[in-house]
């Protein structure tokens, strides 16, 4: 993990909106960017989905799109945060080499048309998202208007911590040669004798698919599961060197983990290595939910996240807006309610705060999920409440932003045991 710059110090609270110039006419970004900079925001979140935008075929590159963009944001002294874009896969990668879909441990394959539904072994995948990645560090690597960049997008997140295709296999049973040296050492660690489990080979232990009955070993689950983060940890410290080999300075690299961050495969520590600060997405309430998770669920969350950086500032690269789903809506929080969340945050560490999103979509995915705007542009009571939640958290919450949090307990959590 590296040290905190000072070039990453934001110097008092900073907020910002996720913006999707690719779903609205350009004759409306200065009049978007004009207002995001008179409610107070001054950090853009963009491009985190739009690998085909920008690579429309193989080894092609136009980043025009987004050129225009940030140019409209920089007119209005709002600066960019650029997402790698390769929690969605192209088309044409797929077609050309379906195999790098995952395939979940329930069974099936991920088609094309979801997200993160690619598999984090697959060579092509590998290799293509490696060059989107690289691509980006170079345009976009020591430009001024750009803040800093995001990494993928919620890496782990919707089940795809776990795959069990036949590159997963492959590369697992090179990861248990390398862990145990020998299957005797790794009969014995997981107690295989019992059951009739022992293996000769390492390429005779499967993957864990879910059983219609009894399930696994214990040992084996636990070994996937820590394969699985190893190798979700590596696809991101890959795309983390090649941003950190092209990027200036004044510019920071980190990830947006999804809530709850500690209910997976993944070590979030190993994830966020090298990486200057720790983001996380709130959202304590999510589709048919009828009510929020309690506010100890995001304290907890919040300290762990802060804790993945030696205690230091962190930043909430999506703050829930308003009501959220993606194919059912529940518990619709009032917007005081999703200011204090932010207050909270703060409170808890947060230096930087990325509502989730400037306008709600007309159509296509997340359609359902709120932004401060509704898509005819009208200013909506819960922008009112949050902009003015802003003002007063800089005037009076400004001066902690930068200091570190003196904790008088500890929480100890092991990603194994969980």
């Amino acid at each position: 993990m590296t040290g905190r710059r000072e070039s990453d110090m934001t110097h008092g609270l900073e907020f910002g909106v996720d913006w999707y110039p690719e779903q609205w006419d350009e004759s409306r970004w200065a009049q978007d960017a004009e207002r995001m900079a008179a409610y107070g925001f001054s950090v853009v979140r963009i491009m985190e989905f739009a690998w085909t935008l920008v690579e429309p075929e193989p080894g092609r590159f136009d980043f025009s799109l987004f050129d225009r963009a940030i140019a409209v944001l920089s007119k209005c002294g709002i600066k960019a945060i650029v997402g790698t874009p390769t929690a969605t896969p192209p088309v044409w990668l797929v077609d050309a080499h379906p195999d790098v879909l995952r395939v979940s441990p329930l069974g099936p394959v991920h088609d094309f048309g979801a997200r993160r539904n690619a598999c984090y072994n697959a060579p092509d995948y590998w290799e293509a998202a490696l060059r989107i990645a690289g691509a980006v560090a170079r345009h976009y690597g020591g430009d001024p208007r750009v803040a800093g960049f995001q990494v993928d997008n919620e890496i782990g997140h919707e089940g795809s911590d776990r795959c069990v295709c036949n590159h997963c296999r492959t590369a697992w049973h090179a990861w248990l040669g390398e862990k145990y040296g020998d299957p005797v050492a790794l009969n014995a660690a997981w107690g295989a004798v019992f059951w009739n489990t022992s293996y000769a080979r390492f390429d005779q232990v499967p993957v864990p698919r879910v059983q219609p009955a009894t399930g696994h070993n214990p040992g084996l689950l636990l070994d996937y599961d820590r394969f699985c983060s190893d190798a979700a940890a590596s696809f991101a410290l890959e795309q983390t060197s090649l941003l950190r080999g092209s990027t200036s300075p004044e510019q920071y690299i980190t990830t947006n983990l999804f809530p709850p961050p500690f209910s997976h495969a993944i070590d979030m520590e190993d994830l966020t290595e090298g990486m200057d600060f720790a983001s996380w997405d709130n959202y304590p309430t999510w589709g048919p939910q009828d009510q929020p998770f309690p506010w100890a669920f995001n304290a907890a969350a919040e300290s762990y996240v802060r804790g993945l950086h030696d205690n230091s500032p962190f930043t909430v690269m999506e703050a829930m807006s308003g009501i959220q789903g993606h194919v059912s809506l529940g518990y619709l929080p009032p917007e005081r309610q999703v200011a204090l969340w932010s207050i909270q945050a703060i409170a808890r560490g947060a230096e930087r705060i990325v509502f989730f999103r400037w306008r709600t979509a007309p159509y296509g995915r997340e359609q359902l999920c709120y932004g401060l705007l509704d898509p005819d542009d009208r200013e909506t009571e819960r922008l009112r409440v949050l902009v003015a939640m802003m003002k007063r958290a800089k005037s009076e919450l400004g001066d902690i932003a930068q200091t570190r949090i003196e904790s008088h307990a500890c929480l100890a959590y092991s990603r194994d045991d969980a």
